[in-house]
Order: C-alpha cells, then sequence, then structure tokens
C-alpha cells in the first residue's frame, strides 16, 4: 500500500470538543501481533491547527 502526495488538513468534527480520533493516517492488526508490511508513505503534507497524531502504526503487542 502507498499513500502519497496527500493533503491532510482542514479537518472538521461533528463534536469539535471531542479529543479522539486525531490521526490522519493510522494502522493497527486486529488480533495479531505480526507487523504491518508493505506500507510506503511518502511526499504527505500534513496541516493542523490543534495536538494531531499525524501517523499512527502499531500493532496487538504494544
Amino acid at each position: 500500500m502507498t499513500i502519497e502526495d496527500n493533503y491532510f488538513g482542514d479537518y472538521l468534527s461533528a463534536d469539535p470538543s471531542d479529543p479522539t480520533n486525531k490521526e490522519s493516517i493510522q494502522f493497527y492488526t486486529n488480533g495479531s501481533t505480526a507487523p504491518s508490511e508493505g506500507v510506503t508513505i511518502r511526499g504527505n503534507t500534513f496541516s493542523s491547527e490543534d495536538y494531531r497524531q499525524n501517523i499512527l502504526i502499531f500493532n496487538e503487542l504494544y
């Protein structure tokens, strides 16, 4: 999977006071401790005026 040359910004929320789901890109495994493989993220622009985790990648082990 390649995520390339995108703009992530101008975020709108149904509830601006809700601090959850502040990731632009998120990968996680479901029921597996194996890592995500074959993922390329390049050339993207991330813009945010508030706290945000732009890229979050994790598996069930952590």
